[in-house]
């Protein structure tokens, strides 16, 4: 198991995929409250595989059912393109 620190999860880049505008602001309210200092908000599963050919983020929190692209479909472009800078993010 890998320690991680406090400020070694500060540090953490995170993702928050959300459809749904107030959701993913309470999503990214509550994640930056709790602890992490870098949140970004995507609001759906294309602009997010596009965002992670260029930034790596260490976790990703993601709504399943978004339009056009699913949680699930979003995570499955993630794991199989050889573009995505962290595919186990």
């Amino acid at each position: 198991m890998t320690d991680l620190s406090k400020g070694r999860l500060r540090s953490l880049r995170v993702m928050v995929v959300e459809d749904d505008q107030p959701t993913r602001l309470l999503i990214r309210s509550f994640m930056e409250h709790i602890l992490f200092n870098h949140v970004t908000e995507r609001e759906n599963g294309e602009a997010t595989i596009r965002d992670l050919t260029r930034r790596h983020y260490d976790l990703i929190v993601a709504d399943l059912e978004m339009q056009p692209m699913s949680g699930w479909d979003m995570l499955r472009r993630i794991r199989h393109d050889p573009d995505i800078t962290n595919p186990t993010s």
